[in-house]
């Protein structure tokens, strides 16, 4: 699913440095036509969370694995669902198995992508109100992780749901030393209120 001009333009103008927030991408995936920063955030991606096989421990020991694991993540994008991908990646693996060798594969589950049209008048209301607020102007920006409830409330409700945090990348989400400053989140409850009385603006589509 292509991304929208004007998303590929405003990515297209960010500072990469900024972006990154200091990970390096050397070696990283290079799609032709694609920015690093539009393929971070807008293109699919399968994800290796963990591999293990063989001989991994101390010592020099010339053993021939008799099997091996890895964990994988899938990133989906536009309109993908994940039993059609998790479909197309296992046929993918089963055809280039060498004679002699087999595979197990365990898993199921995950979400499909959820992707918010950039005209949505929810969106752009969701975005003056923001801006209201904020020296920097609101971008809209592609993530992974996206929470299961956005795509049941879009697919049950079929409404816009527009999810948006004031988190910083040196913030340590999720990490031991997670934090956050009283200024963002006066600023926050501050934005929450303009969203609220822009919303209620909006005539219902």
């Amino acid at each position: 699913m292509p991304l929208p001009k004007v998303l590929r333009e405003q990515w297209a103008a960010l500072s990469l440095d900024e972006a990154l927030a200091g990970v390096s991408v050397t070696g990283g995936p290079d799609e032709a036509g694609y920015g690093t920063i539009e393929s971070m955030w807008g293109r699919p991606a399968i994800d290796f969370n963990g591999i293990v096989g063989g001989n991994i421990g101390p010592g020099e020991r010339s053993v021939l694995p008799s099997s091996a694991s890895a964990r994988l993540s899938f990133r989906l994008v536009g309109e993908q669902k994940p039993e059609h991908i998790r479909a197309i990646f296992r046929n993918f693996v089963e055809s280039r198995l060498p004679p002699g060798c087999r595979v197990e594969f365990e898993g199921g589950g995950g979400n499909a992508a959820v992707s918010v049209n950039e005209k949505s008048p929810y969106l752009v209301a969701t975005g003056r109100a923001l801006d209201a607020e904020w020296p920097e102007r609101t971008l809209i920006k592609g993530t992974g992780g996206t929470v299961p409830l956005v795509r049941l409330l879009t697919d049950r409700l079929g409404v816009d749901c527009i999810v948006t945090g004031f988190i910083l990348p040196d913030d340590a989400i999720h990490g031991p030393n997670e934090h956050y400053d009283v200024e963002r989140l006066r600023k926050g409850t501050r934005s929450w209120v303009r969203i609220l009385s822009e919303l209620g603006q909006v005539q219902s589509c």
